[in-house]
C-alpha cells in the first residue's frame, strides 16, 4: 500500500518547506519514502509491503498522469485553483496547505444513504476524488485534463453467462475455488501478514486458503454485541482475539476523527482501526480480510430512490442497457476501501481482500442469478449461494450463521462523549452523532 502527494505550482511561489511539511502529514510510514523536487513540481510517495496495485502518480512528457486502481482500494483526492494543483491520498496533506470549508452537499447526501458516500465531489469544497479505474492526464502547460476510465460494467459478458447456464454447479464451484486461490496468491506479501477470522463465511474461507502460509489469525469481538465470533470456527484456527468494550471503543473516537479529517465512513470504522492496531501489535504489516464479498459475489442491495439516483450518476452512459443495480462501485470504494485504506494507514497496516480481483468479479458478475441469490434453498444459503457451496467444500454447513455487521457501539458512544442527541430512529441518531463528533474534532484542531 502506498501514500501519494503531489504539488504543482502555477505561479512563481514554490514553497518546498511547506510541501515537505504537508508530505509529512501523510500517516503512512512505509519502508520506502521518497520525494523529488523540480520546480514547479513536488512529488512524493511512501510505500511498504509491495503489491500489484496500479494506483500511481507520475510525470511523463510534460504531463501529470494520476491513476487509481480498478476497485478504488487506494484513494486519490485532487484540489486545484489558480495558484496550485494538489493530488493526495489523504485529506490531511491538502488541508495543511489550504484552509477549506466543508462541502455541505456531501453531508446532506449522507442523511439519505446508509453510509457516508463520497463520489466525485469530496468532503471539502474544491476537492474532487479520482474515481476507481480512472486515469487523469493533465497537461502541465495548459492544465487541461482528460479522463479515461475502466468501468466495472465492461466486465459483463452475455456469452459468458450463456456458457455458465450450461455448466454443472460442481464445475462452477471448482472454478470459483481456483479463482480464489489465484487471487490469494496475487495478494500474499513478502512481509509478515495475518488473516482476519470473524466467524463468518467470507473471512473464514480466506483464512482457510492461507492456513499454511501464516500462523497469525486475528479477530475483534465487541463485548455483548457480536453474536457471530471466531469461536464458531475455533477448532480450525488458533485465533488471537481483542475484546472491545463500549468505553474503549468510544474513547478512541476523537483520535480517529482528527486523523481522518472526516466523519466515519460506516459503523465499522472504529473496529477497523482496532483490527489494524492488533495486526501491528503482532508485527504484521498486511491483514487479509473477506471485505467486499457481499458486493462481488452477491452483487445486489436494496437501494433507496436517492441511492439509485447516485448509482445512475456514477454509471457510464454507454452501459445503460445493463439494468442490474450493481453497487460495487457505489458503496465499496467509498466505505470498505476508503475505510480500510485510511484506518489501516493509522497503524501502517495494509488491508487486502481476495474478493477485490477482476477475474473473480468477471466470473461472479456473469453468473446466472440463482448462483448469487437462490430462492429455492433454505434461507441461510440464499445470498452468495455459490460461495457458500464452496465454503461447505471445506467446512460443515452448520458453520454458516446469519450475517452480522461489525458496528461496535455507535449509539452507545454518546454516554462517553458528553452528547445528548436522541432520535427514535437509531440510524439517524448515529448519523447525527457522527457529524457532531466530526465537527467537535475540527473545532479542537482550530
Amino acid at each position: 500500500m502506498s501514500a501519494y502527494f503531489c504539488v504543482i505550482s502555477k505561479n512563481d511561489t514554490f514553497n518546498v518547506s511547506a510541501y515537505e511539511k504537508a508530505f509529512d502529514e501523510l500517516s503512512h510510514r512505509g519502508s520506502v519514502s521518497s520525494h523529488q523536487v523540480a520546480n514547479p513540481i513536488f512529488l512524493g510517495y511512501k510505500m511498504y509491503s509491495h503489491s500489484s496495485m496500479d494506483t500511481c502518480i507520475k510525470i511523463e512528457n510534460e504531463q501529470l498522469i494520476a491513476t487509481r486502481d480498478f476497485f478504488g482500494e487506494q484513494t486519490l483526492f485532487v484540489f486545484e485553483n489558480n495558484d496550485i494543483l494538489i493530488i493526495s491520498s489523504e485529506y490531511g496533506a491538502i488541508l495543511s496547505l489550504i484552509d477549506l470549508d466543508i462541502n455541505n452537499d456531501v453531508l446532506e447526501s449522507y442523511m439519505h444513504t446508509r453510509h457516508l458516500v463520497v463520489l466525485r465531489d469530496a468532503l471539502y469544497n474544491g476537492v474532487q476524488q479520482i474515481l476507481p479505474g480512472e486515469t487523469w492526464t493533465i497537461n502541465l502547460n495548459t492544465f487541461d485534463k482528460t479522463i479515461n476510465v475502466e468501468n466495472v460494467y465492461s466486465l459483463f459478458d452475455a456469452n459468458l453467462t450463456e456458457n455458465f447456464k450450461t455448466r454443472t454447479e460442481e464445475s462452477l464451484i471448482d472454478e470459483l475455488d481456483e479463482l480464489m486461490k489465484l487471487s490469494i496468491k496475487n495478494i500474499i506479501p513478502n512481509v509478515k501478514f495475518a488473516s482476519v477470522v470473524s466467524g463468518g463465511v467470507d473471512s473464514t474461507l480466506v483464512s482457510h486458503y492461507v492456513k499454511n502460509m501464516t500462523d497469525t489469525f486475528l479477530s475483534i469481538n465487541h463485548k455483548d454485541k457480536d453474536y457471530v465470533t471466531y469461536e464458531n470456527v475455533s477448532e480450525y484456527f488458533n485465533v488471537k482475539c481483542k475484546v472491545l468494550y463500549e468505553k474503549e471503543w468510544s474513547q478512541k473516537l476523537n483520535y480517529i476523527y482528527k486523523h481522518l479529517k472526516s466523519p466515519l465512513f460506516s459503523h465499522s470504522s472504529v473496529g477497523c482501526y482496532f483490527l489494524s492496531l492488533l495486526a501491528k501489535q503482532n508485527e504484521c504489516e498486511v491483514l487479509l480480510t473477506g471485505d467486499a464479498a457481499d458486493a462481488v459475489v452477491y452483487g445486489g442491495k436494496n437501494l433507496s430512490d436517492y441511492e439509485m439516483s447516485l448509482y445512475n450518476q456514477y454509471k457510464d452512459a454507454k452501459y445503460n442497457h445493463i439494468e442490474k443495480p450493481i453497487t460495487l462501485h457505489l458503496y465499496i470504494p467509498q466505505t470498505v476501501c476508503l475505510e480500510s485504506d485510511m484506518l489501516g494507514k493509522m497503524n501502517q497496516v495494509d488491508f487486502r481482500s481476495p474478493f477485490l480481483n477482476k477475474d473473480l468479479l468477471r466470473f461472479t458478475l456473469n453468473l446466472p442469478i440463482k448462483y448469487r441469490y437462490n430462492l429455492e434453498v433454505d434461507k441461510h444459503m440464499r445470498e452468495k449461494y455459490l460461495l457458500k457451496k464452496l465454503f461447505i467444500k471445506y467446512f460443515s454447513e452448520e458453520k454458516i450463521l446469519p450475517k452480522q455487521g461489525f458496528s461496535g457501539y455507535p449509539n452507545e458512544s454518546k454516554k462517553y462523549m458528553n452528547v445528548d442527541i436522541k432520535h427514535e430512529d437509531r440510524d439517524i441518531e448515529w448519523k447525527l452523532l457522527n457529524l457532531e463528533y466530526f465537527y467537535r474534532s475540527r473545532s479542537d484542531i482550530r
